[in-house]
């Protein structure tokens, strides 16, 4: 256990145009950022440091250094580890970051090992950690989501291209506007109460849950894949679409009138709803297939 523990709390402004960049790259730590009307950016980053004394505590935050690059429409924040003094089970740092940030502004947030969250972007959004969840919430304009172990959530987004993708955690998105690509090998994948389109969808060991309300002319093809788990795609009643569904071990069940054509079989599905238009894949090896009403 952590015999003594020092922090130190950095807050600055910087300004920045309304429609400016700002990126953030962490090692450890948290990243929050929020939206406000001013044009300037405002940071508040609180470092930590733990150590078996006060004396090696206070030595691994001094070496702390938090590299801002300014200029009239872009802001960078790096920070940087004291690696070389090379940290031991008995010591650790973190820096935690809160930014508040013109609405306008595109936002690019990293860390290592720490969780991130942006509420509120009129403006794209990519967020990328190795270790954390991420939080993505009310954004005008596209985003890109990255995790290696951890969920993400992503909700009211409205832009042309939104990714979610997971290593493993749980992905789940809702209410959406746009051509969705969300992934992940570990953990189920939902998007809910969402329109546009579900471009690529899969998972390796766990379930698919895909409601789409209206569906875009943008795209001609979806894909929904699952190894071990069921895939169910709830549609607008009105859909035209080519289907085609196919599970090794599991059942296919449609609310939808579907025109087949040829050979029929007992774990394949081929054929049209409506007039055809947008083809629709669904695979699973080990689970139930689903095609439903929205």
């Amino acid at each position: 256990s952590f015999a003594a523990q020092v922090q130190e709390v950095e807050e600055k402004s910087f300004p920045l145009v309304e429609e400016g960049s700002v990126s953030v790259k962490n090692v450890a730590g948290e990243i929050l950022i929020h939206a406000w009307d001013e044009e300037e950016v405002k940071m508040v980053a609180t470092k930590w440091a733990r150590a078996l004394t006060e004396k090696r505590a206070e030595e691994l935050l001094e070496a702390i250094e938090i590299n801002i690059t300014v200029r009239e429409d872009s802001l960078e924040i790096n920070t940087e580890f004291p690696w070389w003094k090379k940290l031991d089970p008995t010591s650790s740092v973190r820096v935690d970051y809160e930014l508040w940030v013109p609405l306008s502004a595109e936002v690019s947030a990293q860390s290592v090992s720490g969780s991130i969250q942006v509420v509120e972007r009129e403006n794209d959004v990519w967020a990328k950690t190795i270790s954390g969840t991420l939080k993505i919430e009310g954004i005008v304009g596209d985003v890109e989501a990255k995790t290696t172990s951890g969920a993400i959530e992503v909700r009211d987004v409205e832009g042309e291209s939104i990714l979610a993708d997971s290593t493993s955690g749980k992905v789940t998105l809702e209410e959406i506007e746009g051509i969705i690509e969300a992934h992940s090998v570990s953990g189920r994948v939902k998007i809910e109460d969402s329109k546009g389109a579900a471009k690529s969808v899969r998972t390796t060991s766990s379930g698919i849950w895909v409601e789409l309300k209206e569906i875009t002319e943008a795209v001609s093809t979806m894909l929904l894949t699952s190894i071990s788990g069921d895939v169910t795609l709830l549609l607008p009643q009105d859909i035209s679409a080519d289907i085609e569904a196919k599970t090794t071990s599991g059942r296919i069940r449609s609310e939808f009138k579907v025109m087949v054509e040829g050979e029929i079989e007992k774990r394949s599905l081929r054929g049209t709803i409506g007039e055809g238009g947008i083809k629709i894949t669904l695979k699973t090896i080990s689970g139930d297939i689903s095609l439903e009403k929205a």
